[in-house]
């Protein structure tokens, strides 16, 4: 069995060869192939080159700059690929050890910057593209992750699989470590772009947005509409305000910020043929 690694990086990121030295650590009892995909955008269109590149029957999709939680990630993550009934699977996420106290403010805080380590394999709505693996030959059949989307290209992927009749799942005592942003001035500007890239799908491809809840692991994923999300959003607010929570409140306001700057000065829409 041949994996390819497939790696999209953005041009002179210096996390890119610490983390082929860490693939090189990995036990892979399987031959595999590192694809590093440079310099391509949106995430969805660089992952998609990657495979097209790749000879492997088993795709691993890692962003650049992760590490692993352990020498047996990879090997993890490719193991229940053997059942055909499983079409994705998917790792845990923490942040790194070594993170400054702004980090593990946002990891305390922000929804999602960390997802507990499962015992058992656990079935889930989706699994992050930070790291996840899948089989090359669903992967074609599926079309590949969606170029249009400027972010959440892994949900609706996921969203894909599970219409295929397959299952998504999280691999157990397996997890990576990826980093929360380091300073308030990288964690406004994550959550203004991340306002702007869901305000750009809900006017461009509102079919392919989809609500990933508030779960810490995300089991279910489902459309929403506009009038359910603002109810959120203010219970959310109402939550900050109660828990002293100032990043979690400054985030909410800043992807929002983000979304309605995006309505008022709207990005082109990226066609894709």
């Amino acid at each position: 069995m041949l994996v390819s690694i497939i790696i999209p990086s953005k041009s002179g990121n210096p996390d890119v060869e610490r983390l082929m030295q860490s693939i090189r650590a990995q036990n892979l009892p399987f031959d595999h192939e590192i694809i590093k995909i440079t310099g391509v955008t949106p995430s969805g269109r660089a992952r998609n080159h990657g495979a097209q590149q790749s000879s492997g029957t088993i795709l691993v999709f890692l962003d650049d700059d992760i590490d692993f939680g352990h020498n047996d990630v990879i090997k993890n993550i490719v193991a229940p690929l053997n059942d055909e009934s499983i079409g994705l699977s998917g790792v845990s996420q923490k942040i790194p050890e070594d993170s400054n106290s702004f980090q593990k403010r946002c990891a305390e805080q922000i929804q999602h910057t960390e997802h507990p380590v499962v015992k058992k394999l656990t079935e889930v709505g989706m699994v992050g593209g930070a790291c996840c693996a899948t089989r090359k030959e669903m992967f074609d059949s599926l079309g590949g992750f969606n170029e249009k989307l400027q972010r959440g290209v892994d949900v609706e992927f996921s969203h894909r699989v599970k219409k295929n009749n397959c299952r998504v799942v999280l691999v157990p005592k397996t997890w990576i470590y990826h980093p929360a942003p380091d300073n308030f001035r990288h964690f406004i500007r994550l959550h203004f772009r991340n306002g702007r890239a869901t305000a750009y799908a809900d006017r461009n491809y509102p079919e392919l947005n989809y609500d990933v809840g508030t779960d810490h692991l995300i089991y279910s994923l489902e459309k929403r509409n506009f009038s359910f999300r603002i109810i959120r959003f203010l219970k959310n607010i109402l939550m900050a305000i109660l828990h002293l929570h100032f990043l979690s409140l400054t985030a909410i306001i800043v992807y929002s910020s983000g979304y309605f700057w995006e309505n008022i000065f709207p990005k082109k829409q990226t066609h894709v043929q």
